[in-house]
Parts: C-alpha cells; sequence; structure tokens
C-alpha cells in the first residue's frame, strides 16, 4: 500500500456540521419537542455516518487532509486510520447516548440546552481527533473542555454546581499547561500531526514541553495526580451525559497523549532502534508507563470503596485510563518494536468507551427506576429488570477481560507488551509492573462482582427495588447497540487488528509483525486462557476477604488527600502574596517620598528647564552631524545594512531557500514513508518469503529508503543553493513548490531501488558503495536542475556552460539587481525604517517556519554578527513558551485552592 494524502471535505463537514446543527435546537425545541429530538438523533446519526465514510475513504486513499480558514489563519485537518478509528466509535457512542437521552430525560427540564450542548461537544470532539496541527487540536480540545462543563452543571443542584466549577479550574489549569507545551513544541520548529510532521529541534527543552503537553492533556483523561475533578463530575451529571464524559470526552485526552509520544516526539522513518533519536522518546514512554500504572492502580483502590455506584464507575474510568496510557507508555518505550503495546492501547481506549457508557447508562436506567445509587442497599433487581441485568453482565464481562468479550483482547496485548518491555530490559522494576497490572485486573474484576451482586443478585433492601420495572425500549435498544460490537470484537479482533490498525502502523512506517504475531499464536492461547482464569479467582477472593471483614468500607486518612494537599500548598501561596503585597506597599510609601522630593528639588531649581533645552538643542547638533557623517559612508554604509541589520546580502534570496528547504524536507520524509509502507506491504503479500525472513527484509529497506531520501535532498539543495548564487532566486521563487510537486514520481524509482537492495543488505553485504550508483541514474531521469529552468524561463545548463544566453529570454536579474542603488533609500532614517521591517518580517518567518531549518541557513551566513543575531531570534521566540510555564506554575496552586475550596462546598 502506498500512503499519500488526498484532500477531502468530510472532516470539514464532520467538524462544523454538529456546531452548526446545534444552533437550530433550541428554536426546533420551541416548536415541538419530537422535532428537535429527530434533528438531534440526525445529525448524530449523520455524524456516524461520515465517520464511517471517512475511515473507508482512509483505508483505501491513505491520509485525509482540509483546510478551513480562518481570518487570522486556518485550521488544519489531518486522519489517519486511528484518528478515523476514534472518529467512528465516538460518533457511535455519542448515537446511542442521544437515543438514551429521549427516555431518560422525558420529563426533565432542559433537555434542549442539553441536546444543543452535546452536539457542540460531538463536533468539538471530532474536531479532536481529526485534527492535522496542534494548533487546531488545542482550539477543538479548549472547546470541548468548556461545552462539557454545561454537561456536569446540567440539573443546577449545588452538587452539580460545585462539581461544575472544579471541573472548569481544572480545565482551565490543563489549558494552561498545554499551551506552555504548545508554544515550546512551534518555538522547537514542530506542531503538524500530520504526515508531513516537521522535524523538531534535538536541541530544544523538549522534555519540559513533553511533561506540560502530557499534563494538560492528562487532566481531561483523569490522569494521576491531575484526576480529581472526575469522581465529583460524574455522579452529579445525567447519566447520558456520564456516558459521554467518560465513554468518549476524556478519551480526548488519551489522544492527546498519544499524538504527543506518537507523532511529535517519535524519531522519522528509518531511525535504528536504540540510537541517540530514539533515547528521548523512550523515556518519555517510561514516564507515561508508570504514570499509567499509578492511574490504574490508584483508581481501582478507591472504586473498590465507594457505596454510590455512579462514583464508583467515575474511579474507575481513572483506572482504565491508567490501562491506556500503561499501553501507549509501552509502545513507545519499546520504539519501532512497540506496536502491539501502542495498538492495545488505542484498542483499550475503543473498548472502555463501549462497556463503560453500557455501564454508566445501566446504572442510570437503575436510578431512573428505584431512586437508588447506592448498590447497599439494592438488591434482587435481576428480577425486575432482566434485559437491564443481561446487558449490564456483558458490559462487565468487557471491562473485567472476561474471555470472548472486546476487553480479554485489549488487556492481553498490553500484558504481553509490558513482558516484551521486560524481556528486552531484564529490569526488576518493569517486572514488577507485569504482576501490578496483573493484580489491578484482578482488582477490576472484584469491583464488578460487587457491582453486579449488590445491585442485581440477593433480595431487595429498598423500597424501590421492590417496586422497579424495566427501563424504557429507547434506553434499553441503546445499551443493547453498545454491548454489540462488545462481543464481536471479542470474538472478531482482527476486523479492527488486522483491517484498520495494521494498515495505520504502516501509514507511519512501524512494523506490524507484534499485531499478526498476537493474531497467529497469542489470541485465546492456552497461556492467555489461564491467565484470565487466575485473574479472575484472585478477583473474587478480593470481593470475598473485602465484604468479609469490611475491608471496603475503610477510608485513608485526609492528610493522604490529594485535595488537601493541593488546598495547603495554595493556602501557603496565598500567604506569601500577601506578604509580597505588604513588602511592595512599604516600597510605594519609600516611592513616594522619594518623588515628593524630587518635586521640592524642581521647585528650587527654576533654571532646570533652560538646562534641559540646552542639552536637547545639543543633542540634536550631535544627531545632525551623525546622520551627515553617515551618508558620507556610501558604500559603506550600503554594506553594513545589507550585513548586519538586514541578515545576509540578499533577503529576498535567503527567504527563498528557506521555502526551499521546507519544501524539499517535506518531500523527504514523504518519500521515506511511501517507500517503506509500499516495502512493507510487498513483503506482507510476498510468499517467496519466509515469515522469519520479511521482519529483517522490512528493517532494511526502511534503512536504505532514510539513506537514498537523505542523499535526495542533499543533491536538490544544492542545485537550489547554486542558482540561488547565481542570482536567479527571484524568476524561481514562483515556481518552486510546483517543480517539487512533481517530483512525487521518484517516490516509485526510489522504492524499487531499495527493495533490489534490501536483500543484499539482509544478507551482509556491505551495500554503501551502490547507494550512489543506485541514486545516479533516478538523479539523470529526475533532471531536477533542468525542470527548475524551464519553469522559470531560464537558460538550460548546456547554454550556461557555454555562455550563450537563450534567444529571446531576458538574462536573470543578479545579486546586483536585489541591491541596486536605485532600490536603496538615499536617508540613513528610511534605511533605518527599511531595517525594522526586515526584523519584523524575519521574525514573523522564523515564528512560522520550524526551526530545523536554522541550522541550514546559518551555514549560508559568515558574517558572526548574523549568525549572533539570528541566535537571539531563536532564544526569544522560545521565551514566551517560557514565560506561560511560570505563569502557569503561579496558577497551579491558587486553581487547586479554588478547586478543592468547591468541591467541599
Amino acid at each position: 500500500m502506498t500512503v499519500h494524502s488526498t484532500q477531502s471535505a468530510v472532516p470539514v463537514l464532520l467538524v462544523l456540521g454538529p456546531l452548526l446543527a446545534a444552533a437550530a435546537v433550541p428554536w426546533l425545541g420551541g416548536r415541538s419537542t419530537r422535532l428537535a429530538d429527530a434533528w438531534t438523533a440526525l445529525i448524530a446519526g449523520l455524524a456516524l455516518c461520515g465517520a464511517a465514510a471517512l475511515l473507508r475513504k482512509v483505508l483505501l486513499q491513505g491520509w485525509a487532509t482540509a483546510e478551513l480558514p480562518l481570518l487570522l489563519g486556518r485550521l488544519d485537518f489531518a486522519v489517519d486510520a486511528f484518528g478515523a478509528v476514534f472518529a467512528l466509535f465516538g460518533a457511535f457512542v455519542w448515537v446511542c447516548a442521544t437515543i438514551y437521552s429521549f427516555g431518560y430525560l422525558e420529563r426533565r427540564v432542559s433537555r434542549h440546552r442539553y441536546h444543543a450542548a452535546s452536539l457542540v461537544a460531538l463536533g468539538a470532539y471530532l474536531g479532536v481527533v481529526l485534527a492535522g496541527s496542534l494548533l487546531t487540536l488545542f482550539v477543538f480540545f479548549e472547546l470541548l473542555g468548556l461545552v462539557a462543563f454545561l454537561l456536569v452543571i446540567h440539573t443546577g443542584k449545588p452538587a452539580a454546581r460545585a462539581a461544575a466549577i472544579q471541573y472548569l479550574w481544572m480545565t482551565v489549569l490543563g489549558g494552561v499547561a498545554l499551551l506552555a507545551g504548545i508554544l515550546m513544541v512551534y518555538a522547537a520548529g514542530g506542531g503538524a500531526l500530520g504526515p508531513w510532521a516537521d522535524a523538531l529541534d534535538r536541541q530544544a527543552p523538549l522534555a519540559a514541553a513533553a511533561l506540560l503537553m502530557v499534563l494538560g492533556f492528562g487532566v481531561k483523561a483523569g490522569m494521576l495526580p491531575v484526576h480529581i475533578w472526575l469522581p465529583n463530575a460524574h455522579p452529579a451529571a445525567p447519566s447520558p451525559a456520564s456516558a459521554l464524559l467518560s465513554g468518549v470526552i476524556i478519551k480526548a485526552g488519551a489522544y492527546g497523549i498519544f499524538r504527543t509520544v506518537f507523532s511529535l516526539f517519535r524519531p522519522e522513518s528509518g531511525a535504528e532502534l536504540g540510537g541517540a533519536a530514539w533515547q528521548f522518546p523512550s523515556q518519555l514512554g517510561l514516564l507515561v508507563l508508570w504514570l499509567g500504572l499509578a492511574t490504574m492502580a490508584f483508581g481501582v483502590v478507591l472504586a473498590l470503596g465507594q457505596r454510590n455506584a455512579k462514583r464508583m464507575l467515575a474511579y474507575h474510568s481513572i483506572s482504565q485510563m491508567g490501562f491506556i496510557l500503561a499501553g501507549m507508555g509501552t509502545g513507545t518505550f519499546l520504539g519501532s518494536e512497540g506496536g502491539m503495546g501502542t495498538v492495545g492501547g488505542l484498542l483499550h481506549a475503543v473498548n472502555h468507551a463501549l462497556f463503560k457508557a453500557t455501564l454508566f447508562l445501566g446504572v442510570g436506567a437503575v436510578a431512573l427506576r428505584t431512586g437508588q445509587l447506592d448498590m447497599y442497599a439494592l438488591g434482587g433487581l435481576w428480577r425486575r429488570m432482566p434485559v437491564t441485568f443481561a446487558l449490564m453482565l456483558v458490559a462487565a464481562a468487557g471491562i473485567t477481560g472476561v474471555p470472548l468479550f472486546n476487553g480479554f483482547v485489549s488487556k492481553c496485548m498490553i500484558h504481553h507488551a509490558l513482558e516484551a518491555a521486560y524481556a528486552r530490559e531484564q529490569s526488576v522494576s518493569l517486572w514488577f509492573a507485569q504482576w501490578l497490572y496483573v493484580l489491578v485486573c484482578a482488582g477490576t474484576a472484584a469491583s464488578f462482582v460487587k457491582l453486579i451482586g449488590l445491585m442485581f443478585l440477593g433480595k431487595g433492601r429498598a423500597a424501590g427495588a421492590s417496586r422497579a420495572g424495566e427501563a424504557p425500549a429507547g434506553m434499553l435498544a441503546a445499551m443493547g447497540l453498545l454491548c454489540v460490537p462488545i462481543v464481536v470484537l471479542g470474538l472478531w479482533p482482527g476486523l479492527l487488528l488486522d483491517r484498520v490498525m495494521a494498515p495505520g502502523l504502516m501509514a507511519w512506517a512501524m512494523p506490524t509483525a507484534g499485531l499478526l504475531r498476537f493474531l497467529d499464536h497469542y489470541f485465546l492461547s492456552a497461556g492467555d486462557l489461564g491467565m484470565a482464569v487466575v485473574m479472575l479467582a484472585l478477583g473474587a477472593a478480593i470481593f470475598a476477604v473485602g465484604m468479609r471483614f469490611r475491608l471496603f468500607h475503610l477510608r485513608a486518612p485526609r492528610w493522604l488527600r490529594l485535595e488537601r494537599g493541593y488546598a495547603q500548598a495554595a493556602q501557603a501561596l496565598l500567604q506569601a502574596a500577601r506578604a509580597t503585597s505588604a513588602t511592595q506597599q512599604r516600597l510605594a510609601a519609600r516611592k513616594g517620598l522619594a518623588h515628593a522630593l524630587l518635586v521640592a528639588v524642581a521647585a528650587v531649581a527654576p533654571a532646570q528647564q533652560r538646562l534641559m533645552e540646552t542639552g536637547s538643542r545639543r543633542l540634536e547638533d550631535w544627531r545632525r552631524r551623525l546622520l551627515v557623517g553617515l551618508r558620507s559612508l556610501g558604500r559603506q554604509r550600503r554594506r553594513l545594512a545589507d550585513t548586519l541589520f538586514t541578515g545576509a546580502p540578499g533577503t529576498g534570496e535567503q527567504q527563498f531557500v528557506e521555502d526551499a528547504w521546507l519544501a524539499l524536507e517535506a518531500e523527504r520524509h514523504a518519500t521515506v514513508r511511501t517507500v517503506v509502507s509500499a516495502a512493507l506491504q510487498r513483503v506482507r503479500e510476498s510468499g517467496r518469503l519466509k515469515p522469519r525472513e520479511r521482519e529483517p527484509v522490512a528493517e532494511a529497506v526502511r534503512a536504505i529508503a532514510g539513506h537514498l531520501a537523505g542523499m535526495l535532498f542533499n543533491a536538490r539543495m544544492s542545485v537550489v543553493e547554486e542558482l540561488t548564487r547565481a542570482g536567479h532566486a527571484e524568476v524561481l521563487a514562483p515556481v518552486l513548490h510546483g517543480v517539487i510537486g512533481n517530483l512525487r514520481a521518484t517516490r516509485a524509482e526510489v522504492a524499487e531501488a531499495a527493495m533490489g537492495l534490501a536483500h543484499r543488505r539482509w544478507t551482509g553485504e556491505d551495500i554503501a558503495p551502490l547507494l550512489v550508483d543506485v541514486l545516479r541514474p533516478i538523479l539523470e531521469k529526475e533532471r531536477f536542475e533542468s525542470r527548475l529552468r524551464a519553469a522559470a524561463g531560464l537558460p538550460g545548463a548546456a547554454e550556461v556552460a557555454g555562455g550563450r544566453p537563450a534567444a529571446g529570454r531576458k538574462p536573470a536579474r543578479g545579486p546586483a539587481a536585489f541591491a541596486a542603488p536605485s532600490e536603496r533609500p538615499a536617508h540613513v532614517l528610511a534605511g533605518f525604517g527599511r531595517w525594522l521591517v526586515d526584523a519584523l518580517r524575519l521574525g514573523v518567518a522564523v515564528l512560522r517556519q520550524p526551526m530545523s531549518t536554522w541550522p541550514y541557513t546559518e551555514s549560508l551566513d559568515t558574517d558572526r554578527t548574523v549568525i549572533a543575531t539570528r541566535r537571539w531570534i531563536e532564544r526569544y521566540v522560545r521565551d514566551p513558551g517560557l514565560n506561560v510555564l511560570v505563569t502557569y506554575l503561579f496558577l497551579v496552586l491558587v486553581v487547586a485552592l479554588l478547586a478543592s475550596r468547591s468541591g467541599s462546598t
């Protein structure tokens, strides 16, 4: 499969459709409730159909890209298989929750406000998972956080208001952290999430940017230690909103972390595992892995101690997000061998959306019929609500990892990835991580034995339980739709792994051997089935012991609660702020005294004005003499303005070289991805290679493609630099991108060459001397210089060598034309104004362009002052990220105090 991108309007329609349709819900609701409900269901259904069509398009044609112009820029969309899967299952859960809400909100107020907020949240979520740049992702991520506030506060009860305020402050906290990290990434030359992502400057402070982005996305994902909003928000929101919050919206945070570790900080295609390029991503993956393990353990322990069913499910949302983070972290830690861990985490995100939405909807149906959420006050509901009981049993089997249900597949994949990490590193910590993972799985099983046993089995312990009836048919239909993929993906996981996830990995030039190995050898193997039986038995034992000795009623001391720590730290910060304010007041008093003294001195010195006028005249005289002296310099002044003020001689030439660097670098990345993907597909479909030979051959193709693409890039840049030195930059600039866009045919030739050399490299032959011989005919056939000259109307290479310009064509303007005296202002003040304009243009170009271009652009300059000036600009661009980071650290404790206070009320 050849990976390429196609322009498509589907991503834009998917995002804008629900956002615009939400405006019509209140108007329709004022005329007919049924009409507003039908409109909401229609828009959600169309979004589901559009997501399905988009996934099919991506699998058949490669990346789908789109742009939405705005007043000050544009929103970029770039969709691969992973983003399309998140969009499809998110829209599916949204449709089911919308159908469920019609019965749940039938006799409740403000249902039209809920539906309008739901559609806006759907559009914002789709904007997150279909985003092609960090800026686009940030815009929709913050919109999603603000609209989710309306879902949490929907009932208007005191508990809902307190939970919503706490959620809002935590969202603001995460947004500031995320913005700081994004600014630092843009300063390092990155920001794109699509197939042509820019290479980051590895000398930039990437660790701080990565930590801030993981923290910012982790707030929405419910990651430890910024999870404190989630247990309060889920019980306060209506049940369909809880299903969306836990099943879909927190997945936006997980998706952001996935793009952070997989798209931004992952090395480019062809990088060898264990090299310097993988060092930072591996450490970042290890951090995410342990954050995931801590989150899953913390969540399951607190879930076991809950009485309120929705609050227990909320803590399990925290725990299940830990599973997802553990899979993604392990996959990133393993580098190019981590496909099973990465896909396991993504698959568990999909699975969790299905079974957790079903569980929240089921608990909502129980609360609707019994008016009770206390598990210890219920019981015997399996007779009164048999369909709800059966559907919740299916969802509980999925989340606990019972074989033949979807959770079993993803949990086994993550566990095998942890085993692979331990086998490679032989680390005691990774050995501990394996068994901690199994223990948490057992704790999950114990929790849902408790939920199902206390709510549905035994005898009814509440008056409402004895009078309960089955939920409305629409609510049961929504839950039944969600249960279908829980069973289907548990029985046939290859429908998603082999047909969707594997092409997604191939699009990023990642090996798919791990997925195929799982489907061929591990799925429903004796070892995995045995581990599942042990886990379920251990979970039943934990439940029995906890109920017998009342362990589930234990509470942690207050000094161990994170909210208390946040409040104490915020109070200390406020006290320090008060002390600082008092000090500032004393300093202000002293400044006031000094000002009064100066006024008195001015009063007794009437000659001060005359002195100032004399000094002003002298300064003006000196300034006039300086200007006269500068005008007399002539050529020296022009050279000074060219080299010291504007940067390098010929600012237009410099801009042309930078534009060419960016375009050719994007073509290099696209060539590597295309070659590797085509090779992996050919190796997979080949019947001549044995299974054990396929992966080494694919690795050889990956390395050769990286070398050939790099050599092509250097050869093309040499042509650009030579033509620039010859003075053709001005006429070549308008046609450059068109010529580079026609170089795609070279990718197929590079692919054939890489496949031809792959087997020889795998057998141990030294192919380095052959690379030049292979590349020479490709370059001769491509004729990059001839294409540039022909497109710009320049004489051909042969004519230039003979010194004969083409007939009928004017010679190109040389460097002297760029700096002709007639084009330069005669007055030095005008020259200074030009310097200001050029400096502003250069600053804007630096802000918009990747900083990875700077090592190349600096090589074109020889003046030390120019190089120093560019480095100053680089430091200045990074300062905004640092400033936002400092502001963020100041706001953390204040926001935590406000959140803890609102939570306590």
